[in-house]
């Protein structure tokens, strides 16, 4: 890894978005004016020494993905800012959890009246003169209405 650069500084609200099972989104900000030219992630599982190192240079991008995560373990992040001087000091660690699969499609099942399943008391009725198709791959269990 680079220096530490003295005059940059740690990435700020480092928060993770769009968590699922096995893939997770980072982002950060950073203070306008330190001469960023890219990013360098660690990601390691609570309380084992094995940790992921992701790089990148030459990009103004603030966020990361986070890929092949195993469900319902808990995950720290920490982001350091790069530049042509070298590394900040490291942002304050996230701490998060991934979520059970059985925990992911129980929160994607609406609620009653809300969208996602159609009502038995209106069927879709085609129209004269008109025709469609519809077709689809999934790869989740969609829930039963």
């Amino acid at each position: 890894m680079a220096d530490t650069d003295p005059l940059l500084s740690a990435p700020l609200n480092v928060t993770i978005r769009e968590l699922e099972v096995n893939s997770a989104m980072v982002t950060w900000e950073i203070l306008e004016g330190d001469p960023v030219i890219g990013f360098a992630i660690t990601q390691q599982k609570k309380d084992v020494r094995m940790l992921r190192f992701i790089q990148e240079v030459n990009t103004t991008t603030r966020s990361c993905a986070l890929w092949d995560l195993d469900e319902d373990t808990e995950y720290i992040v920490h982001v350091q800012s790069i530049s042509m001087g070298g590394s900040s000091p490291p942002s304050q660690p996230v701490l998060f959890r991934t979520p059970k699969e059985s925990e992911k499609l129980a929160s994607k099942s609406p609620a009653p009246g809300e969208p996602g399943c159609e009502s038995p008391r209106s069927p879709a009725q085609p129209r004269s003169g008109s025709s469609g198709s519809l077709s689809w791959r999934s790869s989740r269990i969609l829930p039963h209405c």
